[in-house]
């Protein structure tokens, strides 16, 4: 009986040992992050790719205008520099220097024109909407001076979205309709997508591009494109 005690006690004081040996895979130390083009040429196509710290990020090349990357992991930390170069050549078209905390979702978007170029960044709240609910925000990219106003089926979303800035996610009942977007000063500023349906549960960014100065059928007439987070 006595050897069947030791036995015992010997058996689980080595389990205990294996079980506190174990290697724990621990927090992630990456954050996400999706990099937007929305950069406008008047003379055609015009693809970026997206670098941290002068690193090429391998899911984020050749970015067609109005296209993007979904999220890419990136190692968190301060003071990195994330970069849009035109596919092709060395030169930065924009960029800025921000901080990444690890488990957070981004979005560096890539704006103006190509001869005025902006970089707008941005923290991306992608908590679930609530039953019968989409989320959406706005993004003016435009290199006017504009406001916007933003409009989705008959329910005014958000106003007074200036150049070079991101709105925050609004929760609205799903639906379909008409996506409008107006400077509050000069209605003929504007742009729109019809027929548009915004489903349940999903998480949205509408993107303004594009200038007042542009000529008909130019890339960098004012666009709305949007952009499905998650």
């Amino acid at each position: 009986m006595k050897n069947l005690i030791l036995i015992s006690l010997i058996a689980s004081a080595v389990f205990s040992l294996n079980s506190c040996s174990k290697p724990s895979s621990g927090p992630s130390t990456n954050a996400s992050v999706m990099f937007v083009h929305g950069c406008a040429s008047g003379t055609g196509a015009l693809n970026v790719l997206a670098t941290s710290n002068g690193a090429t990020i391998s899911g984020a090349s050749n970015i067609a205008f109005l296209q993007n990357s979904g999220y890419q992991n990136l190692a968190a930390g301060a003071n990195l520099n994330l970069a849009f170069k035109v596919t092709g050549l060395n030169s930065t078209l924009t960029n800025g220097t921000e901080t990444l905390i690890a488990g957070n979702h981004y979005s560096a978007f890539a704006g103006g024109i190509i001869t005025n170029p902006s970089f707008v960044f941005s923290t991306d709240d992608l908590s679930t909407p609530t039953s019968g609910n989409a989320k959406i925000r706005f993004v003016n990219l435009s290199p006017d001076t504009l406001n916007l106003n933003c409009y989705f089926a008959t329910l005014k979303i958000d106003s007074g979205i200036a150049m070079n800035t991101c709105s925050g996610f609004v929760q609205i009942p799903a639906n379909s309709g008409t996506l409008f977007i107006q400077d509050i000063t000069n209605n003929g500023y504007q742009a729109q997508i019809s027929n548009q349906t915004l489903s349940a549960g999903k998480i949205y960014t509408a993107l303004f591009t594009g200038t007042h100065s542009a000529t008909a059928g130019s890339p960098s007439v004012f666009t709305i494109t949007l952009i499905t987070n998650q």
